[in-house]
């Protein structure tokens, strides 16, 4: 007994027309997805995005898995009202709107790839210095990025909700009766298979099978989608007998079986707030089915989602998350800037936060912020108007002893020296003023 899950069907005609009218008008590459992740279509408004993410790709020896990084994308739009911005594995901004079929996850829009941030910038901290590459290959990288123009933060938001709209174009020409149908028709079949598994037992008294629970519960803790679905359709084959005609009992039995998944998905590593926002959701669409059919296809539903926004994207919402972080360091680093801030910024424990930042960033919060810090005081040490004094208090240091410390173990040597170097010592800074 089997059940396969069956896309969302729909006709991406209308989708494609979109996305190529989008990408005509702004001058931003436009994509469709579908629910696998797999790109149906993809407008582009030039080359250098492939060329620049295939380069990076061949030095690093790391291929980005960008159907299921903008699928992520996708998710988040569906779950944050429509519009979602994020980074893909490269540091690109991208911004998504899901298609949805009768209020149900099709696919999606995705616009990008957006530089908004300084371009030389993006290159030394997202590029060189996170992948540990040498900066020799600033100026190559710099040429693939040529065309790339940064987007201020206003005009982004135009695009997406552009984007957004669009989207909701799509979804509302859209119909969900043949989806409903192949999902159906597949998923009946393996219940009613179940059913006849258990009437031939020989004493006809049909017990709760416990260990079929258990080893559901197993398996989407571990990601295992084929295992689970089959289970899945063992238990409800069993409740739907057991229960009869008693369409209340089935909705019952179904609404623990959706709390028992819901746990076992965060046992999984799921984060905890996403499944309580998608079972708030659920709980308020439970009432709206009226057959056990419809109820058997809502919670299987249910349990694919949870299989692939728990399994499929964790390392992708950590990168995510680091470069949101990342950003915001960069636009708050001159002032008292503190682990807990910046954890707090993207909802995370500041423990938790910590050990991610390291394990994506390749470097410690402190370290990254001091890094940074100590490149912007390089160019404001050629300065004639600031002492180095001004300059430590500009960027956020304790007090000048500790900024010529960290200056010291960045650069290797003192700001004093590396401002004397450059043909400005502090006696002509005097003289010019």
């Amino acid at each position: 007994m089997s059940w396969s899950e069956a896309p969302i069907p729909f006709d991406p005609a209308h989708a494609i027309a979109c996305a190529k009218s989008f990408a005509q008008a702004t001058g931003v590459g436009c994509l469709v997805l579908n629910t696998d992740g797999e790109i149906l279509f993809e407008q582009r408004v030039t080359d250098a995005r492939c060329d620049f993410c295939h380069r990076l790709g061949e030095i690093t020896g790391q291929s980005p898995a960008c159907g299921q990084v903008h699928l992520y994308g996708c998710y988040q739009a569906d779950r944050f009202g429509g519009q979602y911005l994020y980074y893909c594995c490269t540091g690109m901004a991208h911004f998504a709107s899901p298609i949805t079929v009768d209020g149900q996850f099709a696919g999606g829009l995705v616009g990008g790839p957006l530089l908004i941030t300084d371009k030389e910038d993006y290159i030394v901290h997202d590029v060189l210095e996170r992948n540990r590459l040498d900066p020799s290959l600033f100026e190559e990288f710099q040429e693939l990025l040529s065309c790339f123009v940064p987007a201020s933060p206003e005009r982004t938001r135009h695009l997406s909700d552009l984007l957004a709209c669009a989207a909701r174009d799509v979804s509302a020409r859209l119909t969900g009766e043949r989806r409903d149908a192949v999902e159906a028709r597949r998923q009946e079949a393996d219940i009613h298979s179940a059913i006849r598994h258990f009437q031939k037992q020989k004493d006809g008294a049909y017990f709760y099978p416990l260990e079929t629970e258990r080893e559901l519960l197993a398996a989407l803790s571990s990601g295992d989608r084929n295992t689970a679905r089959r289970l899945l359709s063992d238990l409800l084959g069993h409740i739907r007998l057991s229960a009869g005609d008693r369409l209340e009992t089935v909705r019952a039995r179904v609404l623990e079986l959706l709390v028992l998944l819901s746990r076992a998905a965060m046992t999984g590593g799921a984060d905890s707030e996403q499944v309580f926002f998608l079972n708030d959701r659920y709980l308020s669409e439970i009432d709206n089915l009226h057959s056990a059919e419809e109820l058997s296809l809502w919670l299987a539903r249910i349990m694919t989602r949870f299989l692939r926004y728990v399994f499929d994207m964790t390392d992708i919402k950590h990168k995510d998350m680091m470069f949101k972080a990342a950003d915001y360091i960069k636009k708050h680093y001159i002032q008292k800037l503190t682990l807990e801030d910046v954890a707090g910024e993207v909802y995370l424990s500041p423990s938790y936060f910590s050990k991610v930042f390291k394990e994506t960033m390749g470097i410690s919060f402190n370290a990254y912020l001091n890094r940074l810090r100590i490149e912007k005081s390089k160019l404001l040490l050629l300065s004639e108007t600031e002492s180095i004094t001004d300059i430590c208090e500009r960027l956020g240091f304790e007090d000048q002893s500790y900024f010529t410390k960290v200056f010291k173990k960045y650069a290797g040597m003192t700001p004093a020296r590396y401002r004397a170097l450059r043909g400005l010592t502090e006696g002509d800074r005097g003289k010019a003023g």
